[in-house]
């Protein structure tokens, strides 16, 4: 884990703390990159012209595909909702397939509809 600030008492203090309570700070920080996202949080990322039509977040670990099993629910829906994004505005080579990311996102409990 790399650390930068200012030059200042206080944050070679800090950075101190940190690195005395590493494996607590990453366990902190793994936890919270694991949860899927707020249902606030997926409307903002949501491009123009999807529309939400639920969202039910699964339970981690869940299959996407027949080989897929899902442990990271935050990295999976951020990087999903992404790639949505892109497939919308790029639609071309080197660009996940759109029915792809949709068909994933709604193996994980949310459903999108193109508008």
């Amino acid at each position: 884990m790399k650390v930068r600030g200012p030059d200042l008492p206080e944050v070679a203090e800090l950075v101190s703390e940190l690195r005395d309570r590493r494996d607590e700070a990453l366990a902190i920080l793994r936890e919270t990159e694991s949860q899927p996202p707020s249902l606030e949080e997926v409307k903002s990322m949501l491009p123009r012209g999807v529309q939400l039509v639920c969202y039910h977040p699964r339970p981690v670990p869940f299959a996407v595909a027949p080989i897929s099993i899902v442990t990271n629910a935050g990295k999976f829906y951020r990087a999903y909702l992404t790639d949505l994004a892109r497939s919308l505005e790029r639609q071309g080579r080197g660009y996940p397939l759109l029915t792809d990311v949709l068909a994933k996102l709604s193996a994980g409990g949310l459903e999108l509809k193109i508008t």
